[in-house]
């Protein structure tokens, strides 16, 4: 079941309903509220978030042991446990691990978004290379929506299906379209929210500015990945998305009829 309607978050990229509007549309990240905020720090230090891009991280990473790096992997459960221990929900945990990108507009899902960057498009022409965050190299096989995207909402009932082979973000260069303000662009950073919609910045440059501070894009989507594992149980049905929440009751409702 598919709700004709997003739950509302006042400031949000997410700010939406069911009535139709033109894409992109103006939109920043997700807000983090105040609850999370004041948790910044402990939940980051929990599922040992590095403190910044991986480039500037190469010798440190170099010098842990495999125990520490087995230590440090994220897991469905262990972000679990993170909402759990600070009551927090899978948006306020998806909202503290985005990379700082300043994402400037959103697109309603994943294949909208790259049909308007060209990606995968048919006839003659270089195509576009995408480069997971965090990866050194790059692909010059197009990242097109293949049939595992069709479906832009979250399958909570296969985790399997929503692998972390699919990213959930990434940095697209060797693109070329025109964006809505009529400026052509080269490059553009993007992220797949847990409701769908994808945040994106539109770049004029060859290739984006790499931006420090924040969380390590890489990690990022590791969380963003895992976040789409989480196994639903009773104790966790608060955590999840409102929309989730709303399919699980009609679930049960129509399994009583």
């Amino acid at each position: 079941l598919f709700l004709d309607g997003l739950e509302e978050r006042p400031g949000g990229a997410c700010e939406r309903t069911g009535a139709a509007q033109p894409w992109p549309w103006e939109a920043r990240a997700p807000p983090v509220s105040q609850h999370a905020a004041g948790h910044r720090a402990d939940v980051l230090k929990f599922l040992h978030a590095p403190p910044g891009p991986r480039i500037f991280l190469a010798i440190a990473s170099a010098r842990r042991s495999a125990a520490e790096r087995l230590e440090e992997a994220i897991s469905p459960e262990k972000l679990a446990q993170a909402c759990q221990r600070w009551r927090l929900t899978m948006q306020d945990l998806e909202s503290l691990v985005l990379p700082s990108w300043n994402f400037n507009c959103a697109f309603p899902d994943r294949r909208t978004f790259f049909e308007h960057v060209e990606v995968g498009r048919e006839g003659g022409g270089d195509q576009p290379s995408i480069r997971r965050s965090g990866d050194a190299s790059s692909s010059s096989s197009p990242a097109s929506p293949g049939p595992a995207d069709e479906d832009d909402a979250l399958d909570f009932a296969s985790p399997e299906v929503a692998s972390s082979a699919l990213p959930r973000l990434g940095t697209m260069i060797g693109v070329e379209f025109v964006s809505d303000d009529g400026l052509t662009c080269y490059s553009a950073r993007w992220a797949e929210l847990l409701e769908g919609t994808v945040l994106a910045r539109l770049m004029t440059d060859a290739r984006p500015t790499e931006v420090g501070g924040g969380t390590d894009p890489s990690w990022s989507q590791d969380v963003l990945s895992c976040l789409r594992c989480i196994v639903w149980r009773p104790e966790l049905h608060w955590i999840f998305p409102r929309r989730c929440r709303d399919r699980l009751v009609f679930l049960i409702w129509g399994g009583r009829r």
